[in-house]
C-alpha cells in the first residue's frame, strides 16, 4: 500500500460509484459490453448503499458535488450509448443494402 493510499480516507460510495463510472466508459469505448453490465451492477449497490441512510450535514457538499460528476459523467455515457447505437444502425444497413443488391443481381444473372 503506498503512503498516498495509507493518508487518503477510505473511499465512500459515492466516490467509487464515480471511480466505476469512469471505468464503465471505458469498457464501453472498448466495446466490452459484458464488463460494462458488471460494472453497472456494482455501480448501482454502491448508489443504492449510498441513498439507504441520510448523510451527515457536513458530508452533504461533498455529496452534491460527486452526485453532479456522475450524472454528468452519466450524460455522457448516454451520449456515446446514442452514438454507438446510430452507428450499429448504420452498419445494419449498409448489410441489409448489400443482401438486398446480391439477390437482386443474383436473380438477374439466372
Amino acid at each position: 500500500m503506498t503512503a498516498l493510499a495509507l493518508a487518503s480516507p477510505p473511499a465512500g460510495p459515492l466516490e467509487q460509484a464515480l471511480a466505476l463510472t469512469l471505468e464503465l466508459r471505458g469498457c464501453v469505448e472498448a466495446g466490452d459490453f459484458a464488463g460494462a453490465a458488471e460494472l453497472e451492477s456494482a455501480r448501482r449497490a454502491l448508489l443504492e448503499e449510498f441513498f439507504a441512510t441520510r448523510p451527515a450535514a457536513v458530508e452533504l457538499p461533498r455529496s452534491v458535488e460527486l452526485l453532479r460528476e456522475i450524472v454528468a459523467a452519466n450524460d455522457a455515457l448516454v451520449g456515446l450509448a446514442d452514438h454507438l447505437q446510430r452507428a450499429l444502425a448504420r452498419e445494419v444497413e449498409t448489410i441489409a443494402t448489400g443482401r438486398r443488391a446480391v439477390r437482386a443481381y443474383g436473380g438477374a444473372l439466372r
